[in-house]
């Protein structure tokens, strides 16, 4: 943690000099690339893990049911506020 906060720090120092080279266009590429990269792991985990690859509790129901609630948690209440805010109404969750 300590290397990585002096990274940070050396790097907050003279970033603004390179922010011409990071437009948002590479960026944002950079950023999907990554959540690319890394879905085939949140698939893995979420049908049970690495660990139990090859064994019965891989893949079950359970798992699945787990992940779509997880899912679900996270990503439903955005969805109704955005619902919500374009139908006029000002209430806040």
């Amino acid at each position: 943690m300590l290397i990585g906060g002096l990274f940070h720090a050396i790097l907050g120092t003279f970033i603004g000099k390179i922010r011409f080279a990071l437009p948002p266009l590479v960026t944002g590429l950079v950023v999907l690339m990554i959540g690319l990269a890394l879905v085939r792991a949140g698939i893995q985990y979420s049908a049970g893990g690495v660990p139990n690859i090859g064994k019965p509790e891989y893949d079950s129901f359970l798992n699945w049911a787990v992940a779509r609630l997880s899912c679900s948690v996270w990503f439903v209440p955005p969805a109704c506020r955005c619902l919500r805010m374009s139908s006029g109404t000002d209430a806040i969750w």
